[in-house]
């Protein structure tokens, strides 16, 4: 279940996938849902302490405080850096959060 409420509140939401051990922070963009700004591999400082792992895809809350991309805090659990694996079942939440009725490829 992805919380509504960071989904809102992030400035970016990319579908990414973690290229390198967690504690490097990059992830290969597949998309960006909002502003369509992101691609090829980004850097994300916290991306170790959101529980990433090596080769998941994840649906990726994202802000800019400052030049580095951080994984942005959940509102209600906690300021939690909260990430989702990018089932089809996460991809749809996304889209109605978003407001898309988009079709997927699976």
């Amino acid at each position: 279940m992805l919380n509504r409420e960071q989904i809102l509140g992030s400035p970016y939401i990319v579908t990414g996938t973690a290229v390198a051990e967690p504690s490097s922070g990059r992830v290969s963009v597949e998309r960006e849902w909002k502003k369509s700004a992101l691609a090829g591999t980004i850097t994300v400082e916290n991306l170790a302490r959101a529980g990433a792992r090596k080769g998941i895809t994840y649906v990726i809350p994202l802000s800019r405080p400052d030049d580095a991309f951080r994984v942005t805090e959940a509102p209600f659990a906690g300021g939690a850096p909260l990430i989702y694996p990018a089932t089809p079942d996460a991809i749809q939440q996304l889209q109605a959060i978003l407001g898309r009725q988009e079709v997927t490829h699976r």
